[in-house]
């Protein structure tokens, strides 16, 4: 018992040890809001961040330590807010120093200072996330204001007023130029002044004086050389306003050492260190250098010679700060006397000025600064002069192209791209790639290829491509490529003759550079693509791509090359092929290459995978034989592959092509529709169709759908819907299509609804006899056998109920589940409104699918009357007038029948007596016009039209 009293007290003692050091931590959020809330500069910025302490000392004095300590065990919890209360305490003497020190160092470094604090604001939220307080049990409110305080800490963004960023610029801009000038420096004090609230007067300049000299000291004492001149620059510019007497005995220092600080330098290497780190003893080094040292068994300090207990390395991030800042100002004094080198008279001083220049421009912030002011149109003037180094003054010029985005007019304006076009072919290989290198860096506008077009140009750009050095015709073929983007450009490389076999080199050319490989095979790819295809036949250039030798270069870049280059070979080849039947005919005939390209479609990466289905699908298109497929057992897998592609790859694009291709699959090929058969070929078909309108929550909504998937898919229902498959379109009329096939006709592109209106008319054409068939069997059967075992075993089918209203044309005939339909179907208004569209072939299907309707002589009256109602007449008149040569046929076919077995109106009847006389004058259509004409009592019997 007195053992279990002794424990208790124990942890009793611990819990209380515990409880302190929770106290001590929340006061310490309190004495960090407290210092904030009396800063002076950048008192908005920091207002968010004391918001948030402050919120956290709330949150800790409300929360029972006890309970945590029991939840997260007491040393975790302990170490927890060891590690909150030295973040807290290193917040709090960043602001303390900010306040105590002097306003010049502040504002000078502002911008770190506030970095600094908002690393701290995401160190202090993951240690409040170690706690996990939102797992306890706890209020609601507390929990919320938990993930409050870290979400606001994690996402804390401390940004430089804009006065204060102006002033720090200022401030940096005086000491990097070492500006002596006593209104300047008045005016920057006057500026400080106001920011803080007080009087640009001697009690101000004297305070920072002081507060100057003491933080210099320090900066010494600590070795911060670096950090020591700049509070000395800062200390000659207070001086400068000459509000306060400079003291007789101080010395005005020089603006920057010639050599780097010792402190900077690699005692090892000998370097000026990049990533300096400190290690056991205290001492630093190139982390490269010492790291060497140790791996050589060295485990002493190269400097003070003592045996180390430790070898880790500790980054010197101070150091490191103090020699970019030195690096910063020694590039810019550099800068200043770069500049006013070029800017003077003397040739010499001139090429040293360019000399640096060249190397200071390759840095954007330089860069800038050249373009600024104004300097554009000089380096452009010195590229006359041939005592000035035209090679700097180039590079000088590549780097502003490459590195000032705003500016890139300046160029153009001062005139460079002439002068480039005037120099590229007479200088030396370096020069003129640099040239080159220039005007690919540049913005070139339409109205500025004038400077460009240029015969002799052109002529040099080519013959650079058979340079010795890869780099060159890498920078020669990237400047085409841009080029080509032109029109003008594109039509003036392929009017000289050298282009396309220069290129063809690189391509052919034994183990050259891939990069070549592939920018080659792509400006050829952009050039085919430029170029209009009665051009393209004409070009003797262009012709030699559709060689047969070349042709089978291309195919073996796609067999043995890595990805990238596959890509733009496959891009080429489908850009030859859209244009040359000869280059089609040529891979389709190259069986080792098409079994290549399918087989690749199985583990290609997916931008390679997607170009192959393009290249198949452009080969296929159109082509009498179908698309070429490997031979058994190839065909097989080829064929899986792709309907693995349509209904199962989630990339919208594959699906399409593959759709594509299997639409143009053999025709004739029983296998192949034994297979698709068996897929899930035509429930993915469907699925892209339905999809045009989904519901939700019971009202329709179109669904975003890819317009050329659902062409692509409607291609590929084709095939299921031909009259010579039974079995195939048994299959389309047990999934019932035709709701969503009417969707297509109301709201598809062109294309679509021409396709839409072929498969309609491929259902109807198919039942039209077995309904014709129905009719009479149903007339012959009377009352006295049941409709359902009449026309049970009629095929496939339309409608979903026999409860339905009787089809104003067929009657019951159609009514079966197993028969389709145009009436039943609700087809005929959207296939009428149909044959108002223009682009060619659409109404074209719509009369074919309204043709079906007519085949059966019983029920004429009854289909051509359906016709009537649904405004077809009108629309058939339209197609009289603006449809195309086979349209206009087709309408007049159509427009007879209705004339011989349906009343029109006497409106509609003169108007299309207008139309038809017009049409007499087509020859091929005259006679067909007169038999309508004839029919209409318009013509005699003995016209001569007959």
């Amino acid at each position: 018992m007195d053992s279990m009293n002794f424990n208790i007290g124990i942890e009793d003692i611990g819990v209380a040890v515990l409880q302190e050091l929770w106290n001590y931590v929340a006061f310490q959020a309190v004495d960090l809001v407290s210092e904030m809330r009396d800063m002076v500069l950048e008192r908005d910025t920091f207002k968010e961040f004391s918001r948030s302490i402050s919120e956290l000392s709330t949150l800790l004095q409300a929360l029972d330590a006890k309970k945590v300590e029991a939840a997260m065990g007491s040393e975790f919890t302990k170490s927890i807010l060891e590690t909150l209360n030295g973040q807290l305490r290193k917040a709090r003497k960043i602001i303390k120093d900010c306040k105590s020190g002097s306003l010049f160092w502040f504002l000078l470094h502002s911008h770190s200072i506030l970095l600094q604090m908002q690393e701290l604001a995401k160190e202090i939220a993951k240690t409040i996330s170690s706690f996990q307080l939102v797992n306890l049990d706890m209020a609601l409110d507390l929990k919320t204001m938990t993930e409050q305080i870290i979400n606001n800490l994690m996402t804390m963004e401390l940004r430089s007023a804009a006065a204060t960023e102006t002033i720090a610029f200022e401030i940096e801009n005086s000491i990097s130029q070492n500006n002596k000038n006593q209104e300047n420096a008045v005016k920057l004090l006057e500026k400080i002044a106001e920011a803080v609230g007080a009087s640009a007067n001697a009690s101000l300049v004297q305070k920072e004086l002081a507060l100057l000299k003491q933080e210099k000291e320090e900066m010494e004492d600590q070795k911060k050389q670096a950090e020591a001149i700049q509070l000395s620059q800062l200390t000659q510019l207070l001086y400068s306003t000459e509000i306060v007497a400079r003291p007789q005995n101080e010395d005005i220092p020089t603006h920057q050492q010639q050599h780097p600080i010792t402190s900077f330098v690699c005692p090892l290497c000998n370097e000026i260190m990049a990533d300096p780190v400190a290690i056991f003893c205290g001492h630093s080094f190139e982390r490269k250098a010492i790291q060497d040292h140790f791996n050589g068994g060295k485990k002493h300090c190269p400097t003070c010679r003592e045996n180390l207990l430790s070898l880790e390395l500790t980054p010197n991030v101070n150091l490191r700060s103090s020699i970019e800042e030195w690096k910063q100002r020694d590039m810019d004094l550099k800068f200043q006397a770069a500049i006013s080198a070029i800017s003077s008279k003397d040739y010499s001083r001139q090429n040293k000025g360019l000399e640096d220049l060249q190397l200071l421009t390759e840095i954007p912030e330089y860069a800038i600064r050249v373009a600024e002011e104004g300097l554009i149109p000089k380096l452009v003037e010195f590229l006359k002069d041939s005592r000035l180094n035209t090679m700097a003054t180039l590079k000088c010029l590549s780097f502003l192209a490459k590195n000032c985005d705003t500016h890139k007019e300046a160029f153009i304006e001062a005139g460079v791209v002439r002068r480039i076009v005037k120099q590229i072919y007479t200088g030396s290989q370096e020069s003129r790639a640099w040239m080159v290198d220039d005007l690919l860096k540049m913005q070139i506008k339409e109205n500025g290829m004038k400077d460009l077009e240029d015969r002799q140009f052109i002529q040099s750009l080519i013959q650079m491509l058979s340079s010795s050095s890869s780099a060159y015709k890498l920078i020669c073929l990237k400047c085409i490529k841009k080029l080509i983007a032109y029109p003008k450009m594109a039509k003036w490389l392929l009017s000289d003759s050298t282009t396309i076999p220069a290129l063809l080199g690189l391509i052919s050319f034994f183990s050259p550079d891939p990069y070549l490989k592939q920018e080659a095979s792509e400006i050829l790819a952009l050039l085919v693509e430029a170029c209009p295809l009665p051009q393209f036949e004409m070009h003797q250039g262009l012709q030699e791509l559709q060689s047969k030798q070349n042709i089978s270069l291309f195919l073996q870049q796609i067999v043995y090359s890595d990805p990238q280059i596959k890509i733009q070979f496959l891009h080429l080849l489908v850009e030859i092929s859209s244009k040359s039947d000869i280059a089609r005919d040529l891979i389709r005939s190259n069986g080792d290459a098409v079994a290549h390209l399918f087989s690749s479609l199985d583990g290609d990466e997916p931008l390679v995978k997607r170009w192959i289905l393009k290249l198949i699908h452009c080969i296929s298109d159109d082509h009498p034989d179908g698309a070429p497929l490997p031979s058994s057992p190839g065909k097989g897998a080829a064929v899986n592959t792709l309907v693995a592609i349509l209904t199962h790859s989630p990339d919208v694009e594959e699906r399409c092509l593959a759709a594509g291709i299997i639409s143009q699959l053999p025709k004739d090929d029983t296998i192949i529709d034994e297979m698709l058969h068996k897929s899930e070929v035509l429930k993915a078909i469907r699925e892209v169709i339905c999809s045009m309108e989904e519901e939700d929550n019971g009202m329709r909504a179109p669904a975003i759908v890819d317009k050329s998937l659902l062409e692509n898919a409607l291609a590929a229902l084709l095939r299921f819907t031909e009259p010579t498959k039974p079995e195939l379109q048994r299959q389309v009329g047990n999934l019932e299509f035709y709701p969503s096939l009417i969707r297509v006709l109301c709201s598809g592109s062109s294309l679509a609804k021409k396709r839409t209106a072929i498969a309609l008319a491929q259902l109807s054409q198919s039942t039209s006899l077995s309904v014709s068939d129905a009719t009479i069997l149903a007339t012959q059967a009377k009352n006295s056998m049941p409709l359902l075992q009449v026309i049970k075993n009629m095929p496939w089918c339309c409608s979903t109920s026999l409860d339905e209203s009787l089809c104003a044309v067929h009657g019951a005939a159609c009514s079966s589940r197993h028969t389709f339909c145009l009436i039943k179907a609700d087809a005929v208004r959207p296939l009428v409104r149909t044959l108002s569209e223009t682009e060619s072939g659409v109404a074209e299907a719509a009369l074919m699918a309204l043709e079906t309707l007519l085949t059966d002589h019983s029920t004429l009256t009854y289909a051509t009357a359906a016709i009537v109602d649904s405004q077809g007449v009108v629309a058939i008149l339209q197609v009289l007038e603006k449809g195309t040569l086979p349209a206009r046929a087709k309408a007049l076919d159509l427009f007879h029948e209705i004339l011989k077995h349906t009343q029109i109106s006497d409106s509609l009847f003169q108007r299309s007596e207008r139309i038809l006389i017009q049409l007499l004058q087509e020859d091929a259509l005259k006679k067909k016009v007169a038999l309508v004409l004839r029919q209409m009592n318009v013509i005699p019997d003995q016209s001569s039209y007959f």
